[in-house]
């Protein structure tokens, strides 16, 4: 298992379903069993010569060589494993010299999940993942559960931050600005004014005292 990051939580560890190593062990083991009966059916002695210690080591050699080769075979299957965490996708294989490689989820850009008729029968499938800043995609070849696998791995891509979402960029060229929130809705406008009050009523016109003619002298 890889090392982890302090924050980091393992959500799923599998490896390729056993319908791919079983199959590879027994096609091997047929052509050693083969070989063992046609070197046991051939003479023991070719021109008057004994040949027999001959073919008894020849058949120990071929029985080794086919012992290695399925303990090999099983070997590889068993350390080729992958996890997917909360954060990133690690694969991690190799005998010898162990090579482990991750993908970050905010980098995951699209994934395809393929079965035919034999995988939906033995539930098993191909992961497709493709990715930003990798040339071609990364597939997981006939891991068990496939489906339980990118649910898992669509859930644990919501959690990402939109803001490491919008950060991602294609290579060669200046990553996306983060996503903003949309700007809050306009103030509603103020009502308008009361109107004005009415004028006054207009009181009855002033009576008017005609001029008396005439008076004093």
């Amino acid at each position: 298992m890889p090392q982890l990051l302090s924050n980091e939580r393992l959500l799923i560890s599998t490896r390729q379903s056993w319908t791919v190593v079983v199959p590879a062990i027994l096609a091997i083991a047929a052509a050693t069993i083969v070989i063992l009966v046609a070197l046991g059916l051939s003479p023991s002695s070719v021109a008057g010569t004994d040949i027999s210690a001959i073919k008894h080591d020849a058949e120990i050699v071929v029985a080794i060589v086919g012992i290695i080769a399925c303990a090999m075979r099983y070997i590889r299957w068993h350390v080729t494993c992958y996890y997917l965490t909360n954060h990133r996708i690690i694969e991690v294989r190799g005998i010898v010299s162990r090579v482990t490689e991750s993908l970050t989820l905010d980098r995951v850009q699209d994934v395809v999940v393929r079965q035919g008729i034999v995988d939906r029968v033995f539930n098993r499938g191909s992961i497709e993942i493709q990715s930003a800043g990798r040339d071609g995609t990364e597939v997981m070849v006939r891991i068990p559960s496939p489906q339980m696998f990118y649910s898992t791995l669509m859930e644990a891509m919501q959690g990402v931050p939109q803001a490491a979402l919008g950060g991602v960029g294609v290579a060669g060229q200046a990553p996306m600005a983060p996503l903003l929130p949309p700007p809050p809705p306009p103030p509603p406008p103020p009502p308008p004014p009361p109107p004005p009050p009415p004028p006054p009523p207009l009181g009855p016109p002033p009576t008017l005292t005609p001029p008396t003619m005439g008076g004093p002298y």
